[in-house]
């Protein structure tokens, strides 16, 4: 089952105060990866529903410590009191080392797509929070994988490019 759900095919009422996915930026923050999610996110609340808000953080550290103590580069928190508003949390301070490691043609869209995708992988758990699916971790990881990559294609797709000549090996399936 798909989790992801589109645009007005929500059953949910949409209060202004409490809807819509919302980023925040560090301050010094790369300006092509800031362009890049800028965009990114006005194309997802386009396609995607989100009446129930979600905030993303993004932060400027290599890693994001999980509440188990493990280093993430990103991570989702759905909370038990529905009340309370779902973030994310993903890790951009390893941007500038991603182009530098890269020797591809394009390492700048190769590292963006590599983000967007971190954030598409994030909003899946996030929509697996909201539709309440029971699933095991290893499911759930599975799906968000799966679905991050679609979400990136067809983010790239209505953008115009062409995905066999830019996506390199670790995006294609």
């Amino acid at each position: 089952m798909n989790p992801w759900i589109k645009k007005n095919k929500c059953a949910e009422v949409c209060t202004a105060d409490k809807s819509g996915l919302r980023i925040r930026y560090p301050k010094n923050m790369d300006m092509w990866l800031r362009l890049f999610y800028r965009d990114f996110a006005e194309w997802l609340r386009r396609n995607y529903d989100f009446s129930v808000r979600v905030n993303v953080y993004l932060k400027d550290r290599e890693y994001i410590r999980a509440s188990d103590g493990e280093n993430v580069s990103a991570l989702f928190f759905g909370p038990f009191d529905l009340s309370e508003i779902p973030f994310i949390r993903i890790a951009v301070g390893d941007f500038g080392s991603w182009l530098e490691k890269d020797s591809s043609d394009s390492p700048l869209f190769n590292a963006l797509c590599t983000y967007a995708a971190s954030l598409a992988h994030e909003l899946t758990h996030y929509y697996q929070w909201r539709r309440d699916m029971r699933l095991s971790e290893v499911q759930e990881e599975r799906q968000a994988e799966y679905y991050s990559r679609k979400i990136v294609y067809a983010y790239l797709n209505d953008r115009g490019y062409d995905l066999y000549d830019y996506i390199s090996g670790q995006f294609q399936e």
